[in-house]
């Protein structure tokens, strides 16, 4: 991917590892060696990719990790999006979720007018069974195993998600009870 409008190309190499991988946080060279052990025989131009990587003076190693919590909101701070229930890149719906969660959280509030932890409590019981759909769908993707493939050859069928095969309904309920008068009027 590029960035900016400059010469310089970005690449992002992952790997699944559903128990977690032990490494050493300060110690680049064994972080680029455990990635470049991990897509050995890749194919394509994974090589290529793993040559560069190997010299380059930039390179950031991390987990994506998904938290579940129990509440969303302490007092009149509310998460909404990734910062209360990330889902993954594993299902690209991260930011699908978020925009459902924020309509959800701003319609609740609306309809609870007087009553914030009451439109809270709303929006968390509205929300609540379809994150978690969301983020189980994450975790089985990410507990596949990685599939490399041979030089020249695509991925092999099923290794690559097909993200709007993994997109989920989410059932809006009416937030202004069809006659448009349920929602509170502005002052």
């Amino acid at each position: 991917m590029g960035l900016r409008r400059d010469v310089h190309a970005r690449t992002y190499l992952g790997f699944n590892a559903p128990k977690g991988i032990d490494h050493d946080f300060r110690d680049i060279d064994a972080q680029k060696r455990l990635l470049a052990d991990r897509v050995a025989g890749a194919g394509w131009v994974i090589p290529q990719i793993v040559e560069h990587m190997l010299r380059a003076t930039d390179f950031h190693f991390y987990s994506l990790s998904q938290v579940r919590m129990s509440s969303w909101s302490r007092g009149r701070i509310v998460l909404v999006g990734d910062a209360g229930y990330a889902v993954s890149l594993g299902t690209g719906q991260a930011t699908s979720v978020a925009m459902v969660g924020a309509y959800v959280l701003a319609s609740e509030l609306a309809m609870h007018e007087d009553d914030l932890v009451g439109g809270i409590a709303a929006y968390e019981d509205a929300l609540r069974a379809y994150v978690i759909r969301n983020q189980d769908i994450a975790l089985d993707q990410n507990a596949k195993p990685d599939e490399p493939t041979d030089e020249g050859q695509t991925a092999p069928v099923g290794s690559i998600p097909d993200f709007g095969a993994l997109t989920l309904p989410f059932d809006f309920k009416s937030y202004d009870g069809g006659a448009g008068d349920a929602l509170p009027k502005r002052r």
